[in-house]
């Protein structure tokens, strides 16, 4: 293939495999073959005109131009992988992100670079995307689990590392930029799949970890029931704090106020927000009050130097779960659910139970997105918390069991097998 520029005639080649002519497009300036990285013929003149430009323009910087593009031409996703985790894996702009975010963006990273870390950029296509996906389907252990949305979260990650690499200069292109999505939508088992089935079955969960011998199931039973009191996420509860106080005449996550509204006044309390959330206060109904009426003495009495409201046990200092982890969750509800011989429960299940009772009371979607600090409008609270089959407005749920079979699970603190 040929083009013309400044006066004369350029080949551009690519290089025999087997006979057949393949892989990226080359041409000779200087008399040196200079790969143009890039295997699309449109694409790979014009990296050869912008070369010939820059050394027409200015020498010198042509030849900075050649060591940067040899510098680039070794370049692996692993090595650019190192210089943005050094840096905090900040955005493309250099804005830091938050520690919440970048642990995020970590963790994105760790199991994908066991397959992309010896990999240049340019040699990243859908193809090859492909060939990942297939083998990162191979890793995925866990029962009914394909591994579809680890895939579309780790090539985001990867796109958000060649992003910033593209800003600093050391790539041409975001290989990444473009991609399939791998996770079929109609697939997704969203958080009522996993929430609790009734206000018994609730009870029956938190009231049996309450009674365990271990206080680390006590403490998970707690987080998990303020969540389906309250609509927050799972991690979320593990930033209250006994000594909150005021912050700049707002009350920080733990504070207890009250708010008063077209005349009635209603007790409050401060919370914090993952991802962006709004309105970081929660009401205080009834069936959270009682709750918190048992349980923050109950805190209190055992882990009264603590600061948290949820405190770890193990480190009363450090609080059980918090947005960094939730897996303790995870653990105590497997194992409750599984000596109950319940469905798979989740921690974010919880919060979808909310959204069921407040349904059943008849709340409508727009102010339950609000009660769930949504800053993305109701269409996500039907979305992925609200249960299909349920009927708004039913009365059927309110967070307390009916009967005498199954106890309010407050009323076992303390009762240890």
């Amino acid at each position: 293939m040929t083009f013309t520029h400044l006066g004369r005639t350029w080949t551009l080649y690519q290089r025999l495999r087997a006979g057949v002519a393949t892989g990226d497009w080359y041409f000779k300036i200087d008399n040196q073959p200079r790969s143009l990285q890039t295997t699309d013929a449109k694409l790979a003149i014009r990296h050869a005109k912008a070369r010939l430009d820059a050394r027409a323009a200015a020498p010198d910087k042509y030849r900075q131009f050649l060591d940067a593009t040899a510098a680039r031409a070794t370049l692996t996703v692993g090595q650019l992988a190192g210089e943005w985790r050094t840096a905090g894996c900040p955005l493309p702009n250099g804005t830091r992100r938050t520690a919440r975010q970048a642990a995020d963006q970590e963790a994105g990273l760790r199991l994908a670079l066991r397959w992309w870390a010896n990999r240049h950029p340019a040699s990243v296509t859908q193809p090859v995307m492909g060939e990942y996906a297939d083998w990162r389907r191979g890793q995925t252990t866990r029962a009914n689990c394909t591994g579809d949305r680890s895939i579309d979260l780790e090539l985001t990650v990867l796109a958000n590392l060649c992003a910033w690499a593209l800003a600093r200069g050391r790539l041409e292109a975001n290989p990444f930029a473009t991609r399939l999505r791998y996770q079929n939508s109609k697939a997704v088992q969203h958080c009522h799949t996993y929430m609790p089935a009734s206000d018994e079955e609730l009870h029956r969960l938190v009231g049996f970890l309450f009674t365990s011998d271990d206080q680390r199931h006590v403490v998970a039973g707690a987080q998990y029931l303020f969540c389906a009191l309250t609509g927050q996420r799972p991690g979320e509860p593990g930033i209250l704090r006994r000594d909150a106080a005021y912050m700049d005449g707002q009350p920080s996550p733990g504070v207890r106020f009250t708010r008063t509204l077209d005349g009635v006044t209603l007790p409050m309390l401060g919370v914090a927000r993952e991802k962006g959330g709004q309105n970081p206060a929660v009401k205080v109904h009834p069936a959270l009050a009682a709750f918190l009426a048992a349980w923050l003495p109950w805190r209190d009495t055992h882990y009264g130097a603590s600061s948290w409201w949820f405190p770890d046990p193990r480190d009363p200092e450090r609080p059980l779960a918090d947005t960094r982890d939730t897996k303790r969750l995870s653990l105590a509800l497997n194992w409750a659910a599984a000596a109950l011989g319940l469905p798979e429960r989740h921690p974010h299940g919880a919060r979808a139970f909310y959204v069921r009772v407040r349904r059943s009371q008849e709340v409508d979607d727009t102010t339950i997105g609000a009660e769930l600090g949504h800053n993305s409008g109701p269409a996500i609270v039907g979305r992925v918390y609200g249960k299909p089959d349920a009927i708004i407005g039913d009365g059927r749920f309110d967070w307390l069991p009916a009967g005498p079979d199954v106890r309010i699970a407050w009323e076992r603190l303390g009762q240890s097998r």
